[in-house]
């Protein structure tokens, strides 16, 4: 039996793929910021070293969870699967609702981040604001980066191919 996905099923596929893609994308920055925070941390001054290693570790959960929306296929709020005019709306709106709940993850996240380093720790408060700020921006400045990128796979409206041929409304007359 021959399946072709429904435009509603390409475009969640679509928006999963995207968001993956900047998962992807966050987890090579974030490796990448721990190696250039090790070399300008230093081994020597271990309580700084572990503080900033837990401000690392728990700025990559908190991005990582800031995907799921995007990765369980976004909100579906108001889908109309009968319209096939605001098809393009829905996706487009999936996509946008997807990408600011997990700004909200992600805004939540940091703060919770820094008020509880910012208790617990033994480092300067002026550290944590410092690491715990660069990690967010970092992190999301990448996911920005790759999910408009891909917004134009997003958000176009899946049409199925044509001959290749055009209604013209008339001739030309020259």
């Amino acid at each position: 039996m021959n399946h072709h996905p429904s435009p509603t099923d390409r475009h969640e596929s679509s928006v999963r793929r995207s968001h993956l893609s900047a998962l992807g994308w966050m987890w090579v920055g974030w490796a990448i910021g721990v190696i250039l925070m090790g070399g300008f941390i230093g081994l020597g001054d271990v309580s700084r070293w572990s503080d900033a290693a837990v401000i690392a570790f728990a700025s990559g959960v908190i991005a990582s969870l800031s995907m799921l929306p995007g990765l369980l296929g976004g909100p579906t709020f108001g889908r109309s699967e009968s319209e096939t005019e605001s098809e393009t709306l829905g996706q487009w709106s999936r996509f946008s609702a997807a990408a600011m709940v997990g700004l909200i993850i992600r805004v939540t996240g940091t703060l919770a981040l820094f008020l509880t380093c910012r208790y617990h720790m033994a480092s300067t408060s002026e550290m944590i604001a410092a690491m715990t700020i660069g990690w967010y921006l970092l992190l999301t400045s990448i996911e920005v980066f790759v999910l408009v990128r891909a917004l134009p796979n997003v958000a176009q409206p899946n049409v199925a191919p044509t001959s290749g041929r055009f209604p013209t409304p008339s001739p030309v007359k020259v």
